[in-house]
């Protein structure tokens, strides 16, 4: 008799693994606790360095996939795939950040958005977060089958639409960027760019891998909408050496390399390149790991659970 669902081998070394970290953490006497919180960004830099190489190589594994594909003259629909992202979403995003930009006055609201260097980055990447989720969800997809049939693979499908997302988002996004440097004069143009371009993609390919691997839009969305929310608006709680609990204190000084919305001021310059760097390649593996959930066309028709039931 096979175990149930929750009893899988997979779920109970996750719950053994998860009882033993647990213990670890609790195991750590106060001295220990208090030295993390003097750690600092130059001191965590080296694992920054091998994180970033190591999405660096995910990322140019994928693009060495990619090509091998192209080369083998594989039929794109780009049109198809430009009537289903529709033109709406990218016209919202405009609308919204040119609505914050236009007061010659920044606002008294708290929010982050007060700051007009930061509006952008506010509202770009979670409105390209929540259009990616929706372009393609395997439940929701109506032809699905029909996909599944032709002898293109569905995978490019899923890249057409996000590149068509990606781009759309990216031209709304320069654009504002253009009209906030005619209204805040003291911007660096590289840095009002890269601000939102990062956690955009980070976003995107979070939004995207959570929608395939829960084969629900709704739950690719929430899960973008909170990373969002907390980043955001918690960015200084996120930093080595903020005030806060433990075990947290132990993971913030090693975390900021995938702070989607570090500031340029609060670390060093290169820390902050780093970081950018690091967020962008974060993202590309998200997308990386989406297109991998569509290996299986039997998966993808009926789900890995009921698919590995099958067999």
């Amino acid at each position: 008799m096979s175990l149930p669902q929750y009893l899988s081998i997979r779920n109970l070394a996750l719950v053994i693994v998860s009882a033993f970290g647990i213990f670890a953490l609790g195991s750590v006497d106060a001295t220990s606790r208090a030295a993390f919180n003097r750690l600092t960004s130059a001191d965590t830099r080296p694992y920054a360095i091998a994180a970033t190489l190591l999405l660096g190589g995910v990322t140019a594994w994928g693009a060495v996939s990619v090509s091998r594909n192209l080369r083998q003259h594989v039929s794109l629909a780009w049109r198809a795939s430009l009537r289903f992202a529709g033109w709406i979403p990218f016209a919202l995003a405009l609308g919204v950040t040119v609505l914050f930009l236009i007061p010659e006055t920044s606002g008294t609201t708290g929010f982050v958005w007060d700051d007009k260097t930061r509006i952008i980055e506010s509202f770009i990447p979670l409105a390209a977060a929540i259009h990616a989720a929706l372009i393609f969800s395997p439940d929701d997809e109506p032809a699905l089958e029909v996909m599944l049939a032709s002898p293109r693979r569905i995978y490019w499908v899923l890249l057409e639409r996000l590149v068509i997302v990606l781009l759309g988002q990216a031209a709304v996004g320069l654009v504002t960027v253009a009209l906030s440097l005619a209204l805040v004069n003291d911007q660096d143009v590289l840095v009002s760019v890269f601000r939102w371009i990062p956690p955009m993609i980070f976003l995107v390919g979070l939004a995207t891998y959570v929608t395939l691997r829960s084969r629900v839009a709704a739950f690719g969305v929430t899960l973008a909408g909170l990373m969002w929310f907390v980043f955001n608006f918690f960015s200084e709680s996120l930093l080595p050496g903020a005030p806060t609990f433990w075990p947290l204190n132990a993971v913030l000084p090693f975390f900021w390399p995938l702070h989607p919305y570090l500031q340029p001021a609060q670390l060093s310059t290169g820390d902050y390149w780093l970081n950018r760097l690091c967020v962008l390649l974060a993202g590309v593996a998200f997308i990386m790991l989406a297109v991998y959930q569509l290996r299986n066309e039997e998966s993808v028709l009926l789900g890995s659970r009921q698919a590995k039931s099958k067999g």
